[in-house]
């Protein structure tokens, strides 16, 4: 729960400033973690992550809209937060 309330903390344009949009607006390459996208009020897209694995795993997401692409690893049985640059 730390790690949950610290990424809230860290990223508050998304989370307490934007807009919740699910799984719209970029596509994952191989679907291996699950994840939750909001768009800050400056239109930027943030992912947040979770890794409900027993083993550490990488993803790499493309923002539709731009192409940009992000990799991310998240260890076992842990969250993360991406947002395209």
């Amino acid at each position: 729960m730390k790690e949950i309330i610290a990424l809230r903390q860290a990223h508050g344009e998304f989370f307490n400033y934007g807009l919740f949009i699910d799984e719209d607006g970029f596509t994952a390459k191989n679907k291996t973690l699950r994840q939750k996208a909001y768009r800050s009020p400056a239109g930027k897209i943030g992912l947040a992550i979770w890794n409900d694995t027993d083993h550490e795993l990488t993803e790499t997401y493309t923002e539709n809209s731009s192409g940009k692409s992000v990799s991310v690893t998240v260890p076992a049985d842990r969250v993360a937060f991406a947002e395209f640059i």
